[in-house]
């Protein structure tokens, strides 16, 4: 009988220490899983940190591209500006060169006149 007794106050320490076995077990399970969702987060923040890196590294290339078309406008606008100014330079000159070949001709024509003129009132003179 002896035995039984304390057979039979063994028995509750037995489950007792199964119990605290298996709740030490659940708490080790639920702090893995705990740390587990954590490490998932941490690398849920890691994507989405690197996904607006990227993001902004786009926009960031769209932007200096757009600044590269801006100024290829911008040069490409003075290039014509220039030409349009040569153009403007180069009417100018011709039309200078006409008015002094216009001039010239009439230069001409005044000293053929004159000189005809100057020749028939002599001829007029000698030959009344």
């Amino acid at each position: 009988m002896y035995n039984i007794c304390i057979a039979s106050l063994a028995l509750p320490a037995i489950f007792c220490n199964e119990e605290e076995e298996e709740e030490e077990e659940e708490e080790e399970e639920e702090e893995e899983e705990e740390e587990e969702e954590e490490e998932e987060e941490e690398e849920e923040e890691e994507e989405e940190e690197e996904e607006e890196e990227e993001e902004e590294e786009e926009e960031e290339e769209e932007e200096e591209e757009e600044e590269e078309e801006e100024e290829e406008e911008e040069e490409e606008e003075e290039e014509e500006e220039e030409e349009e100014e040569e153009e403007e330079e180069e009417e100018e000159e011709e039309e200078e060169e006409e008015e002094e070949e216009e001039e010239e001709e009439e230069e001409e024509e005044e000293e053929e006149f004159l000189c005809f003129n100057t020749h028939s009132r002599s001829s007029i003179m000698l030959y009344p």
